[in-house]
């Protein structure tokens, strides 16, 4: 089933369910959206069945718009999500089939604006048009009922596991020979993971933001990738790597990247840019990496990302009360963190527990090769009572360079 040059209406909580071996195509701007009320969302519920959004669809007003369970099947490109709860919706499945499997998401834009659009479809603005003039959009709430703020999340996925759990990127280039980058502007989480195996990479985020006036919205954050797991869990993150079209890049976000309890979490070749470095506790800039209360047996690789302008750079927390946890691999190697006159930062590296947690590290955890400069702190250790190894670090700051309390 093929829309062309559509305009698709949908009624309140309406929703299409794919049956038997169905393929849907949205494509050509093709325009899905509602007037009032939001819709639920279209689904693809089995591997057999599939959902394809390419050349410029504009998908507006989904409560979850494009769903993906039990395996079903996607492709999208190119296209425009706008003002949806949620615009892409990644559930329940153990992925051993394939790295691209269940579906590939490249080159869309996921958004929260005013975007205008016309009684004839093909006279809608195109996915690339709308990216450049990204600005010039007004910032726009969802409809009713979450008419009180902004789209929550582009990439919402729960409990994907498998031996290849689910991508989130393109690792090259598109058919027309242009970059396959996703760009998750104005929302409030970039890509939200719960219990899941996921690889974001070639992926921009920005100005993710969760407004002072919106704090009790749906789930408001204002960060790029958040992944949220449990102790006993087998959850594994990768945020960018190295090679081309692999890293990702967070300009003017509350916070890039933030994991809690997980295990395997490697984070590289990442860029993270703010602006300024706001004073309050909901502007840009309040963190960079955080790795919170890892999992038990947890390898943690944060490596060659550059920092620049976040009050907190790089925090590894396990400031919690009767923790226990094993950190097999501890390496923090490589990163350049960086404030300038616009922002600041108070810790370069920040690594915290409190005296009941018990930690066990390996003898080769190190803290190697960063160049940290204009911080308060560069490296600070706090309570953490385990040999970490810390050489040829290049430390230039404000008011000390490395600071160690127990």
């Amino acid at each position: 089933i093929t829309f062309a040059n559509c305009n698709i209406i949908m009624q309140p909580n309406a929703k299409i369910q794919l049956q038997n071996s169905t393929i849907l195509k949205l494509t050509e701007k093709t325009h899905v959206y509602s007037c009032t009320d939001m819709w639920d969302g279209i689904y693809s519920s089995s591997p057999t069945q599939k959902i394809i959004v390419e050349q410029n669809a504009f998908v507006e007003d989904g409560l979850n718009a494009i769903v993906s369970e039990n395996g079903g099947q996607y492709d999208i490109s190119t296209s425009i999500f706008n003002k949806n709860l949620i615009a892409i919706d990644i559930r329940t499945f153990n992925n051993n089939s394939g790295t691209n499997y269940p579906g590939v998401i490249r080159k869309n834009v996921f958004t929260s604006r005013t975007i205008p659009s016309n009684a004839v479809p093909s006279s809608n603005a195109s996915m690339a048009t709308v990216l450049s003039n990204i600005n010039t959009y007004p910032v726009s709430n969802t409809k009713v009922p979450h008419n009180n703020q902004k789209g929550a999340y582009g990439v919402n996925i729960t409990d994907v596991n498998g031996s290849f759990g689910v991508n989130i990127g393109y690792g090259g280039l598109i058919p027309d020979g242009t970059s396959a980058v996703n760009t998750f502007e104005g929302i409030m989480i970039g890509v939200n993971v719960t219990r899941s195996i996921v690889k974001v990479y070639n992926n921009s985020f920005i100005n993710l933001l969760n407004p002072s006036t919106c704090l009790a919205c749906y789930n408001a954050k204002g960060y790029g990738v958040k992944a949220t797991g449990t102790n006993a869990g087998n959850y594994s993150l990768v945020v960018g790597f190295s090679g081309q079209y692999n890293n990702n890049t967070f300009s003017d976000c509350y916070r890039a990247i933030e994991t809690y309890e997980y295990k395997n979490v490697d984070i590289a070749h990442n860029t993270i840019n703010n602006s300024i470095t706001a004073t309050s506790g909901t502007g840009y800039g309040n963190g960079g990496i955080f790795v919170v209360k890892p999992a038990t047996a947890s390898y943690i690789n944060v490596i060659y990302n550059t920092i620049n302008n976040c009050a907190n750079a790089l925090w590894l927390n396990y400031n919690y009360p009767s923790y226990t946890v094993n950190t097999n691999t501890l390496k923090l190697n490589g990163n350049t963190i960086s404030a300038n006159s616009t922002g600041y930062c108070t810790n370069g590296i920040y690594i915290n527990a409190l005296s009941s947690a018990t930690i066990n590290t390996p003898a080769t955890s190190e803290i190697m090769d960063n160049v940290i400069t204009e911080t308060t702190n560069g490296i600070s250790i706090s309570n953490f009572n385990k040999i970490i190894k810390i050489k040829e670090n290049s430390i230039t700051t404000r008011y000390s360079s490395t600071v160690y309390t127990n």
